[in-house]
């Protein structure tokens, strides 16, 4: 479990790091910051996009592993599960995190950085601790 954890770790940090490195490549002006600013039809329409893929992608990452697929799946292959699992919750966090921050400097717009804030937050509640590692390998009906 510990090369797992260490996995999902090194995915967990990556993700803000890759915030923090567009966001320097913007601010360094090594990237023209604003550049979509004008184009109102691609802003709305990407701005619907995202809100929506935030949206869902919130509350899907956070009871991924209540569903019953995932359980299954834990249940009888364990650790290459929860590495899969675990990737792919990271990842329903983190692709539209790093996307928001794009966006916000693409279209110099709030409301991309708001979600991209908030995305951040949420982050924090799938950190891969040893303990939450062993209890998402522990299935719900074990414990009854």
């Amino acid at each position: 479990m510990k090369k797992t954890r260490k996995h999902l770790t090194s995915i967990f940090w990556s993700i803000p790091v890759a915030g923090a490195v567009l966001a320097l490549l913007f601010e360094s002006d090594s990237i023209v910051p604003g550049t979509m600013a004008g184009s109102v039809d691609a802003e709305y329409i990407s701005q619907s996009i995202m809100v929506l893929v935030t949206l869902a992608a919130i509350p899907g990452a956070l009871r991924l592993f209540k569903t019953p697929k995932v359980m299954a799946d834990l249940k009888t292959c364990k650790e290459l599960a929860l590495q899969k699992w675990g990737t792919t919750r990271l990842c329903m966090i983190g692709v539209p995190f790093v996307l928001n921050v794009l966006m916000y400097y693409l279209f110099m717009r709030a409301s991309f950085g708001y979600l991209a804030i908030i995305l951040l937050i949420c982050l924090i509640f799938v950190y891969p601790t040893k303990d939450r590692c062993a209890a998402e390998l522990q299935n719900d009906t074990d414990k009854e």
